[in-house]
């Protein structure tokens, strides 16, 4: 079995240019926790709720009453994506993606051709719903 017997081909991705506000909008709404985000339809990155999170709980001071957050309005995707993902092809043997997964510590992993043209993702949901298929 193969990475492309189980990815999701409907993906949704961004460009770099949209603000992260958007962004986690749309992340929210489909109910998603990793977002690829391509330019020129290549793989420019990947972000996640994650990585949102940890931004939006970054402390901008601390005042009598506690801690204050602030999260730039104008932020956009390409301050916060990975710029360098983790990719992996789609006739990659399932068993390799698994220690994909546990070697990289990552959720979900962009799959792409030799071009770098998004073909899908696949998340480690989707090995869980494969394995629970199994036992």
């Amino acid at each position: 079995m193969t990475v492309s017997d189980i990815m999701n081909q409907d993906v949704l991705s961004v460009p770099p240019n949209m603000l992260l506000k958007e962004a986690f909008a749309k992340m929210s709404h489909a109910r998603i926790r990793h977002l690829p985000v391509v330019k020129g339809g290549r793989l420019a990155g990947i972000v996640s709720d994650r990585d949102i999170r940890l931004l939006a709980m970054q402390v901008d001071s601390v005042e009598d009453d506690g801690l204050v957050f602030s999260l730039d309005l104008d932020t956009t995707v390409r301050d916060v994506m990975h710029t360098d993902p983790i990719v992996i092809g789609p006739d990659v043997d399932l068993h390799e993606a698994i220690d994909m997964f546990i070697e990289e510590k990552v959720g979900a992993i962009p799959v792409v051709d030799e071009a770098d043209h998004l073909l899908g993702i696949i998340g480690y949901i989707d090995l869980l719903e494969l394995l629970q298929e199994r036992l």
